[in-house]
């Protein structure tokens, strides 16, 4: 039952990162003027990252009272979760707010033509570095997701 619940929480967190990347996101920016959907796709993103956040303790409590399999696999499934976990709790603290912050103010840059200001540069530092977090989180889940799907099954008589 607990690797099931491994699998689950995983699973939510990563359909929910998913459908943002797939529908969400396109879809906002493609219906909304940019600044308005920059605006709320910031706001969707800090609020996936508490849902990652949540999703990744009820995994982490999971995977910790999970004894079956090899260590090594039990092991590397806590790491991965502690990673997921840490680059959300990092995207809370330190990157989402300041992608907030500078959305407007870059925004209005680019739409000058000042490319290369400080804070566009700033914001697209930021952004990448969201990016690869968002692409760190999805290939270490579907690393847990299959890990723990890989395990022993208990028999049933």
């Amino acid at each position: 039952m607990v690797r099931i619940s491994v699998i689950v929480a995983v699973s939510l967190w990563l359909g929910a990162m998913a459908a943002f990347a797939v529908a969400v996101a396109p879809v906002t920016f493609s219906t909304l003027d940019r600044a308005a959907a920059g605006a709320l796709v910031v706001l969707i993103i800090s609020r996936l990252e508490w849902l990652g956040l949540a999703l990744g303790a009820v995994a982490l409590v999971a995977a910790a009272l999970d004894r079956r399999g090899s260590r090594a696999r039990r092991g590397a499934v806590l790491v991965l979760l502690v990673a997921m976990v840490g680059w959300s709790a990092y995207g809370i603290a330190a990157v989402t707010p300041e992608l907030r912050g500078l959305w407007g103010p870059a925004s209005a840059l680019r739409r000058a033509g000042d490319l290369g200001a400080p804070a566009v540069r700033r914001f697209d530092r930021l952004h990448g570095l969201s990016r690869s977090a968002f692409a760190g989180v999805m290939a270490a889940g579907a690393a847990v997701i299959a890990l723990s799907a890989a395990g022993p099954r208990v028999r049933t008589a």
